[in-house]
């Protein structure tokens, strides 16, 4: 037990504001059976602070497609809308190709924008309209939700200024044809020489791109989840160690990840199955004290397939200070997706690694 800690004050703020339950794994990811929670060491504020940039790794990130790639929803019933802006100011996973106009006179390829369906691995097109302003820059706008009324077309046309563009090509699918119609109205009388494009891409298709945007509230959840794991699996830790001050602040106001974050150019669990991908999916958390700073190690949806991204991280939790160094000097979990506890409500369950089973 530290000497100087004050165990009824949260780690972050120190405030002794009513302390809260925290789960490090996100609900978005699922609950797994022997998974324990962060209990008394947060409060509700600094808690809800995290769970906001919590919101943007799980439907964001190369984190956020993972998990719509291997359709681990978690407890969230719907699939994640990832490559949609978010009514939270979340930026979309933008994925990228280009087709040609079907305008006489536009000879250009039109950049329109795409989801990918994990279930055929391939891309296909959402449902948008491609508008040129005055200036001739062109803008996608995407026919979702917010559009479903005259309110919404009006926002969307005074926040983008197209009060007098022209549509050049609208990708429209049966549910948002009569949106797509409504928008195409407003933005060009002519919108009768606009055809619906069909929503399957044909052999027009140009390559294009795939952008992931991993902003700073990404880094902090991810940084969040790596320290209160550390602080679960070590009894000996609190959380509210000087040692510990650079990622507390990092966790919550962002900032330079540099020294706290990095991406593993190679997977730390390579060895884990010899070489080879767990055949269901998979989260791995590993905490090493062996050395004077505690790292701890993220792998997230860990799947055997290509078309998932490497979520694999690094976090510098801090120091190791002499007080702390009790204990098994690595610590390590996997947490995998599994029916067999469906009917207990767990969509996984925890297990504990084996150190040895890990190169390093």
């Amino acid at each position: 037990m530290h000497p100087q800690r004050d165990s009824n004050t949260c780690i972050y703020c120190g405030k002794s504001n009513r302390l809260s339950r925290e789960h490090f794994m996100p609900k978005a990811f699922g609950t797994f059976r022997n998974c324990p929670t962060l209990n008394n060491r947060l409060c509700r504020e600094c808690n809800g602070n995290i769970g906001k940039a919590v919101d943007e790794l799980v439907n964001a990130s190369p984190v956020g497609l993972a998990r719509y790639l291997t359709q681990s929803t978690g407890s969230i019933p719907e699939k994640p809308r990832i490559f949609y802006q978010s009514h939270h100011g979340t930026p979309p996973i933008l994925i990228e190709a280009k087709m040609r106009s079907l305008l006489i006179g536009e000879s250009e390829d039109l950049p329109i924008r795409c989801e990918w369906i994990p279930d055929c691995n391939a891309i296909s097109p959402l449902s948008q309209v491609i508008i040129r302003r005055p200036d001739y820059s062109r803008e996608v706008i995407l026919l979702n939700e917010t559009l479903s009324n005259d309110d919404g077309i009006q926002r969307i046309m005074r926040v983008l200024g197209i009060d007098k563009a022209r549509a050049l090509t609208a990708i429209v699918h049966d549910t948002d044809r009569e949106i797509g119609t409504k928008l195409l109205r407003r933005i060009d009388k002519r919108y009768k020489r606009t055809k619906f494009r069909p929503t399957t891409l044909s052999g027009g298709l140009v390559p294009g791109h795939t952008h992931i945007t991993f902003t700073s509230n990404a880094m902090r959840a991810l940084a969040a989840i790596a320290f209160h794991y550390t602080l679960v699996t070590n009894e000996y830790i609190h959380g509210d160690e000087p040692e510990f001050a650079s990622i507390r602040q990092f966790i919550m106001c962002g900032g330079n990840p540099d020294g706290i974050l990095r991406h593993l150019d190679r997977p730390f669990l390579d060895a884990l199955h010899k070489n080879r991908y767990p055949s269901r999916c998979t989260h791995v958390l590993l905490v090493d004290k062996r050395a004077r700073t505690i790292k701890c190690n993220v792998a997230l949806f860990i799947y055997p397939s290509r078309y998932v991204p490497d979520c694999s991280y690094e976090v510098i939790v801090g120091r190791n200070p002499f007080v702390i160094k009790m204990g098994p000097p690595i610590i390590a979990h996997a947490f995998t997706y599994t029916d067999e506890y469906k009917q207990e409500g767990f969509h996984g369950n925890m297990t504990s690694l084996h150190p040895f089973a890990i190169q390093q």
